[in-house]
């Protein structure tokens, strides 16, 4: 066996041992160590190591699951269960202390255009990152989801449009609406609906269930 046969392709451990050959006459290895199964050299492009990565940099990319189902030659529902699967490991940083913060909210969809759905980000001056989102429809119930979470912060300042919602959840001495505050907010939705195709505004692609919109945003974030 060569070293690539001879490493698990799951926990990289050196040492395999054959288990058997496979209706397609390849070798099957057993690793030593986690005892998981897998073939040498699979014929099928979703087995490869290097997918999940690409899955992840088109998603970025603004490449669509259909147009990520040709360039990897995999297909569409095997998209749609490894982005599932890579967004379930992504871990949430905790979200830092005494930090600047500006909200606000990005409009979508789900199947059809009168299925509206919003994604409520948290943006943190100081990082310049998204700390927190939220996908649901523009009610109270989803914005008190990401604003309970940020007070547990203790921020210094929450900066938002004036959507009458954010006046009842933010305490006044914390809350501000000043014009040109959420500039930050805004550019980076303006970056994601670049970069995410099922976001763009006359785009035509659309999600069929709200899990894989959500899923794209974990791994996007």
């Amino acid at each position: 066996m060569n070293k690539r046969q001879n490493q698990c392709i799951h926990c990289n451990y050196s040492y395999c041992i054959k288990a058997g050959i496979t209706s397609q006459n390849k070798q099957r290895y057993q690793c030593k160590k986690c005892n998981k199964k897998f073939i040498g050299n699979y014929s099928y492009r979703a087995y490869h190591k290097s997918t999940n990565h690409n899955i992840q940099q088109l998603i970025k990319e603004g490449v669509g699951i259909r147009g990520i189902s040709r360039l990897l030659e995999v297909s569409k529902t095997t998209v749609l269960k490894k982005i599932l699967k890579i967004a379930s490991k992504v871990v949430k940083p905790p979200i830092p202390q005494n930090i600047t913060i500006e909200i606000d909210e990005l409009k979508t969809y789900t199947k059809s255009k009168t299925n509206e759905r919003w994604v409520v980000a948290a943006y943190c001056r100081e990082t310049k990152k998204v700390i927190d989102y939220k996908l649901g429809r523009r009610m109270t119930k989803t914005i008190q989801c990401i604003i309970d979470t940020l007070l547990y912060a203790n921020p210094k300042k929450i900066y938002s449009d004036r959507l009458n919602i954010y006046p009842k959840l933010i305490p006044k001495h914390l809350h501000s609406t000043k014009r040109r505050e959420i500039n930050h907010i805004e550019r980076k939705f303006l970056d994601l609906r670049t970069h995410i195709k099922r976001l763009g505004r006359k785009s035509i692609s659309k999600a069929q269930k709200d899990k894989y919109t959500d899923a794209i945003l974990k791994i996007y974030f």
